[in-house]
């Protein structure tokens, strides 16, 4: 589910598709952009590190230091038409049935389970949603992504006070999701997404975010872990902060999601993809591998866009696992 919210600054389809990705966090502001070409390559991409204070928690407290740190960005590298992501923190993700025919129906009969399902009236938030079964009489499974009216409307003065034009808004893990995830992976697959001092989990089948999570990673580095009964070295962990912790949750999300809502085995987590501050790779995904019964892989977050056969891009791996939200937004070709 790309959750792109056109109702809000509706754009013409041809001036929409050659945009650049920028991807908003408490630390930093991130931007890609791919060239207009029939093979897309890496065109420009930039960072600007955020001061403390400037967003917290995906709320915006200082709107002219953001401002002119866009609009640095911008003049910088020549930037125009921009799809953003917001952080995961302010949003909510929900499934229901619903009924309707069409999707006009369909977003008409969610206005009505808005606040059932989130802290907020229908008339206070922007959503989208993702058509993902079709039962019987006319009932539709979907997963609806929801965003606070409040935020969409900050974030976007912002961003035209800066001189950008926005074209939609997106949250994070469907960002993240873009670049992570291969496109025709049809499984049940988990994202995570380690970011600083937090990580995010996120459920994805078919393209669409089913479910996601954020969660604060100890920044003790504890030297022994135990985990599971077993005495690890501390030579022998890699130094994500207390990895034990982070694979727990892992765990204890996989679980959820293969027995949550009167699912069953089927709906089980298959494949796991890393991105974001990945040090020690190889050690970080054996340790992971040795604890949890799956496919685990560090993502390689240019496969949506080009193989490396055909263009070698000029950014850093590590940089690029860092930019999975921004180069996920960027994407050509995304409907």
């Amino acid at each position: 589910m790309k959750s792109k919210l056109f109702d809000f600054f509706p754009v013409p389809k041809t001036l929409a598709m050659h945009t650049s990705g920028v991807a908003v966090s408490d630390k930093a502001v991130q931007f890609v952009r791919f060239s207009d070409k029939k093979q897309p390559e890496l065109e420009a991409f930039g960072e600007i590190l955020l001061p403390k204070g400037i967003i917290e928690t995906g709320s915006v407290k200082d709107s002219k230091k953001l401002t002119e740190v866009l609009s640095q960005l911008r003049q910088k590298h020549n930037l125009d038409l921009v799809e953003v992501s917001i952080p995961e923190e302010k949003s909510y993700l929900f499934k229901t049935t619903v009924l309707g025919d069409n999707l006009r129906e369909i977003k008409s009969n969610l206005d009505l389970q808005i606040q059932d399902n989130v802290p907020f009236k229908a008339s206070e938030v922007v959503f989208d949603f993702s058509i993902i079964g079709q039962l019987k009489s006319g009932h539709r499974d979907v997963v609806v992504s929801v965003l606070p009216r409040a935020v969409v409307e900050q974030y976007l003065a912002v961003f035209h006070e800066a001189g950008f034009t926005p074209i939609s808004f997106q949250v994070e893990s469907q960002a993240v999701a873009q670049a992570a995830v291969p496109y025709g992976n049809r499984k049940n697959v988990l994202v995570v997404n380690v970011q600083d001092k937090k990580a995010g989990f996120y459920i994805v089948t078919k393209q669409t975010v089913r479910f996601s999570s954020t969660f604060e990673i100890d920044n003790t580095d504890l030297g022994i872990n135990i985990l599971d009964e077993k005495l690890i070295p501390k030579e022998e962990i890699p130094k994500i902060n207390d990895i034990s912790v982070l694979i727990r949750e892992i765990k204890k999300i996989m679980t959820y999601w293969r027995t949550h809502d009167g699912a069953d085995e089927s709906q089980a987590v298959q494949h796991i993809y890393l991105v974001g501050t990945i040090p020690e790779e190889i050690k970080t995904v054996d340790y992971i591998s040795s604890n949890i019964p799956v496919a685990v892989e560090v993502s390689n977050v240019w496969q949506n866009a080009f193989s490396f056969e055909k263009t070698i891009p000029e950014m850093d791996r590590r940089d690029a696992l860092r930019f999975s939200a921004a180069i996920g937004l960027a994407l050509p070709n995304q409907e």
